[in-house]
């Protein structure tokens, strides 16, 4: 599989304004903050600007139209080139949003301008190309292919590169699938020298990579009608994500970058995470046993935990993930439910 990175200031540009608007629970808030701290604080104009921005973001969501082609608006951004990509939201979204969205830009250039350093994005971004030479890289993308993607696999993913403000100790790469099944986006910071950031970093390209192939292959679409079948409501209350999206996050998190394929490929280095996960997903059971109280973020845990045997079997034989692996992820979460 061939891996084709992308940088250009209109995505990172989108990336900042969407971020600061807070529009969704995935935003990063300490991403926000080093920026803050950096360019000054919002003005009144600005952060109404932001809540205009957050509102349009918001009308189309992560959500999907009857082809089944994401609607979030992110994607003309990120997979498009700058003329495109005004062309293409301007064919998607009312006259009137796009030139709000116009507007936001304009305002927010010149706080843009002073974090946006596209040398120090280049040099990030040939560090983790250097590491997807390693052959134990290439042997992990060559798994996930096999696990996530099936008989027919991806020959090429486009990344999407966002420069992250963070740097030091404890600080890792993320990323996201919400653009599509052919490109992903993933956001470096100024990773640490050795340590388990770095492992963990190229665990979460690969976690992305993952859900990608995942997408393409009508996974969420199976995870869906056995939610449905299970009497699973599509939004579980008190969960910021849909019920797909957890069953989603779990089956994938299984394996990398904490699970299977995390501990094979990263080795100790990524151990006493997986444990940290596993503790707390025993104590989630315990609580679910004796409460049925259920945190988003423990349950999380808890279903990595239960799933890491059956991910490990799956591994081991180059299974690909099937409506059985999809069903017992279901059937945890039916059971965390107390359904």
């Amino acid at each position: 599989m061939k891996l084709r990175f992308i940088t250009s200031k209109i995505e990172n540009q989108f990336f900042f304004i969407a971020n600061l608007s807070e529009w969704h629970f995935s935003c990063r808030l300490d991403y926000n903050q080093a920026w803050i701290e950096e360019t000054g604080a919002l003005s009144n104009e600005e952060k109404r600007k932001l809540k205009v921005f957050a509102s349009i973001l918001q009308k189309h969501g992560f959500t999907y139209d009857k082809n089944g082609k994401t609607k979030y608006i992110g994607k003309y951004f990120y997979c498009y080139s700058e003329e495109k990509a005004w062309e293409e939201l301007g064919k998607n979204i009312t006259k009137k949003e796009a030139l709000r969205i116009k507007n936001v830009f304009k305002i927010f250039e010149p706080r843009f301008e002073k974090t946006w350093n596209p040398q120090e994005l280049a040099a990030r971004v040939k560090t983790i190309q250097s590491f997807t030479k390693e052959k134990r890289w290439k042997e992990l993308v060559q798994r996930v292919n096999i696990l996530f993607g099936g008989p027919a696999i991806t020959k090429k993913i486009f990344i999407v590169v966002l420069i992250s403000p963070l740097a030091g100790e404890g600080v890792t790469a993320a990323g996201s699938a919400n653009n599509g099944d052919q490109c992903i986006t993933y956001e470096i910071p100024k990773l640490k020298n050795g340590g388990w950031e770095r492992d963990y970093s190229m665990g979460v390209l690969a976690h992305e990579i993952a859900h990608a192939l995942f997408s393409k292959k009508g996974g969420e679409k199976e995870i869906a009608k056995i939610i449905k079948k299970e009497n699973i409501p599509a939004h579980i209350k008190g969960f910021p994500t849909s019920a797909v999206s957890v069953i989603n996050e779990a089956i994938t998190e299984s394996f990398i970058p904490l699970g299977y394929l995390g501990q094979k490929y990263a080795g100790r280095d990524l151990a006493p995470l997986l444990l940290d996960n596993s503790d707390k997903g025993w104590l989630t059971e315990e609580k679910t046993k004796k409460e049925r109280g259920i945190n988003y973020r423990n349950i999380r845990k808890y279903l990595i935990w239960q799933l890491y045997p059956l991910a490990v079997i799956y591994g081991r034989q180059s299974k690909s993930i099937d409506a059985y692996f999809i069903r017992q992820a279901v059937l945890l979460l039916k059971n965390a439910l107390g359904k």
